[in-house]
């Protein structure tokens, strides 16, 4: 029979190597049921967040498609309207203070 010997030199007690082994299984279950309950939370904020994006996009997309309805109906575009309405001409010189 092998003897195993802890650093002090005194053989193990039976009694408290089994409440070792039961005490790591219990820790390690405990860990495994901490990082699922970590882990769906994680995924569920993911999930939530992912709901909350699309839904904001489906109704930017909305917004767009109702604006784009309204410029057709009047017959012009936001961008052919705008350089109609202000539309200037600016001359100017640039000049470089640099030594070149």
């Amino acid at each position: 029979m092998r003897h195993v010997f802890l650093i002090n030199g005194r053989r193990p007690n039976p009694l408290m190597q089994v409440l070792g082994v039961i005490g790591g299984a219990l820790m390690l279950l405990a860990a495994l049921f901490v990082g699922a309950f970590v882990f769906l939370a994680l995924l569920g904020l993911a999930v939530l967040g992912g709901l909350l994006f699309s839904l904001r996009l489906w109704w930017l997309r909305r917004q767009f498609r109702k604006a784009a309805e309204q410029q057709h109906r009047a017959g012009t575009t936001h961008r052919d309207g705008a350089y109609r309405r202000h539309s200037t001409v600016i001359e100017g010189r640039v000049t470089s203070r640099r030594d070149d």
